[in-house]
């Protein structure tokens, strides 16, 4: 190998490891907010159970017809659907998966019985492996992130509708 193959290589290395790196921190990037959001809409679960059980209250409701009674624990449940939606998307990011690991077994005597030149680029290929699994892995967490923030919307919106429904059962008696 001469010595311009030698410094490519090194380059493209040194590049795939900055590449890597970025990935990698990326990936546990996206657990932190995952993770906070998870407890956040736990929280949020909490709030919404206690919130609807103060406005559910049977001395509370006992003013309002059945299908007023009907329509505002349809929408509750809605709400709550939603909520739970979102907390199960964000659960699934964290389902335990295999991280993807550089090649590190074997890798003396590979070096020892090739040229340098294929020791370069089986060492390129396993980073260029691990960076598409991580690339892989992380697009996933993005799109059940983005699913979790869409049901966190919808689920806001449905609580909204819930309190004014309520108000208009209430003050319109």
């Amino acid at each position: 190998m001469n010595d311009s193959d030698d410094r490519n290589h090194k380059v493209i290395l040194e590049y795939l490891q900055k590449v890597l790196e970025r990935e990698r921190d990326r990936f546990y990037k996206l657990d932190d907010k995952v993770s906070k959001l998870f407890t956040t809409v736990s929280t949020v679960i909490t709030g919404f159970l206690i919130i609807v059980n103060i406005l559910l209250d049977h001395n509370k409701i006992s003013i309002f017809c059945s299908s007023e009674i009907t329509i505002l624990s349809l929408l509750s449940l809605t709400t709550f659907c939603f909520l739970c939606m979102s907390w199960n998307f964000l659960f699934k990011v964290f389902n335990l998966k295999k991280t993807a690991h550089l090649q590190h077994q074997g890798f003396w005597k590979y070096y020892k019985n090739r040229e340098e030149i294929d020791f370069y680029e089986r060492i390129i290929k396993d980073h260029e492996t691990v960076i598409d699994t991580y690339i892989e892995s992380n697009d996933q967490k993005v799109l059940l992130l983005k699913k979790s923030l869409s049901n966190i919307y919808l689920s806001a919106i449905m609580f909204v509708i819930l309190v004014i429904i309520y108000l208009i059962f209430k003050y319109l008696k």
